[in-house]
């Protein structure tokens, strides 16, 4: 039995879709774009290279030292965090701990 963390965040009302989206690309990262298309660079985010599922926007499914990283990350960030801890499938566990789990 593999426990992870189901963590919702999100914004408050007041936050304009710049803020939001800056967000986003902080947590995530994003592919920038230069001369019309012609170069792309990968900017890496919070959880770049990190195990992680999005469920959907403003959820994700983390492993169990990461989630409190992330929690931390958002408040930083002025946002607010809802967060459970959860027993995982074994597909999931496969994802979030691709080393631990046979």
């Amino acid at each position: 039995m593999a426990l992870g963390w189901v963590l919702v965040y999100g914004h408050e009302a007041e936050a304009t879709a710049a803020a939001r989206r800056r967000f986003e690309r902080k947590l995530f990262g994003y592919v920038d774009r230069s001369h019309r298309g012609k170069y792309a660079y990968e900017r890496p985010g919070f959880l770049t290279g990190k195990p992680h599922r999005r469920l959907r926007r403003g959820a994700l499914l983390l492993p169990l030292d990461l989630g409190e990283k992330v929690a931390a990350f958002v408040r930083e960030h002025e946002g607010w965090v809802w967060s459970r801890k959860v027993e995982l499938s074994p597909t999931e566990a496969k994802q979030l701990y691709p080393l631990k789990v046979p």
